[in-house]
């Protein structure tokens, strides 16, 4: 996939070492694994199937029963949506002064 490639070489240009720069890094390499394993997923279940991509109806039909939470990706999402929100309750209950402290 053209956007592993473009990231993988972003990644490995990078010369972010330390700091935020280099959590960035660390989290769009942990992207670029997560995109292969997707990709390698989608390939799993393409060559279960015995139709070809030109008919449409039946690829219609195939997407429908993937559900989106079950693909790596999918995970790798619900994952990230997870901590943004546990990190917003804690942003919360720091501004409203409940005894939390948020480092950053």
């Amino acid at each position: 996939m053209p956007i592993i490639v473009a990231l993988r070489r972003n990644i490995k240009e990078s010369k972010a070492t330390k700091g935020g720069a280099a959590k960035a890094v660390g989290g769009i390499r942990t992207l670029v694994e997560r995109l292969e394993d997707g990709a390698k997923w989608v390939k799993e279940r393409r060559a279960k199937v015995a139709f070809s991509p030109a008919d449409r109806s039946e690829v219609d039909q195939w997407q429908g029963r993937v559900k989106i939470g079950e693909t790596p990706v999918g995970k790798y999402a619900a994952v990230l949506q997870k901590a943004r929100e546990k990190r917003r309750a804690l942003i919360e209950k720091a501004r409203e002064g409940k005894g939390e402290y948020v480092e950053e």
